[in-house]
């Protein structure tokens, strides 16, 4: 999975989720499509994204989420987080959900 330590993927679920609605940004990888997405959910290895998109996103698709933590539209492009999407879930019109597991592990102050 493109370098992704499958541990890493599996683990993801000990972490502690909450609650988390930001806006974000996906870059699709293969395409280089920016995709518009907010976060329903987040942990230190991963987070639960809502894509309004016409493209629909993969299992195994590598993104970079590039998530607004402060709330104020700005962010920085070093800020982007790698990850791979997996697990998909509901999908209504251009609605789509995504899981996605973060090649790294955020630190506490990032997750906040």
């Amino acid at each position: 999975m493109g370098g992704i330590s499958d541990e890493v993927c599996i683990e993801r679920r000990q972490y502690e989720r909450r609650t988390f609605d930001r806006a974000c940004k996906l870059l699709h990888e293969p395409t280089l499509q920016f995709m518009a997405a907010r976060t329903c959910d987040l942990s230190s290895g991963g987070a639960l994204l809502e894509l309004s998109h016409h493209r629909r996103l993969n299992l195994g698709d590598r993104v970079d989420v590039v998530i607004d933590w402060t709330n104020r539209g700005i962010v920085d492009r070093q800020a982007m987080l790698g990850a791979t999407v997996v697990r998909l879930a509901g999908n209504e019109g251009l609605c789509q959900q995504v899981g996605v597991c973060f090649d790294r592990e955020l630190t506490v102050a990032q997750a906040a």
